[in-house]
């Protein structure tokens, strides 16, 4: 299994954040942050990257809530970072429907 960090690991320890540095002056606790090293299988690592870069690409509705990825937009960027729309495809829908799922959950 991979790391994200396995690839970017100038990425693993950037310092604190500046939000951080504002909370902590202000005497706010923070939540402790997410794992930021999950480990990708091989086989997924092209589906995570390409989810990670089409973060901008979500539609919404008209309050705000997010309803879906723009797959033409999508395709466009999975194109650009060198992938195959047909094999990263069906792991951005799987990808895109969890994250839809825990947004409602909230």
């Amino acid at each position: 299994m991979e790391s994200f960090y396995a690839h970017f690991p100038e990425l693993r320890d950037g310092g604190a954040d500046e939000v951080e540095q504002d909370a902590a002056q202000f005497g706010i606790a923070l939540p402790p942050p997410a794992r930021r090293d999950l480990p990708v299988l091989p086989e997924n690592w092209d589906t995570v990257m390409a989810f990670t870069a089409v973060q901008t690409q979500w539609r919404h509705d008209p309050s705000g809530h997010p309803t879906g990825l723009d797959y033409a937009a999508c395709r466009a960027a999975v194109a650009a970072m060198g992938l195959v729309w047909k094999k990263v495809f069906p792991g951005l829908r799987v990808m895109e429907a969890e994250t839809l799922e825990a947004i409602q959950s909230r």
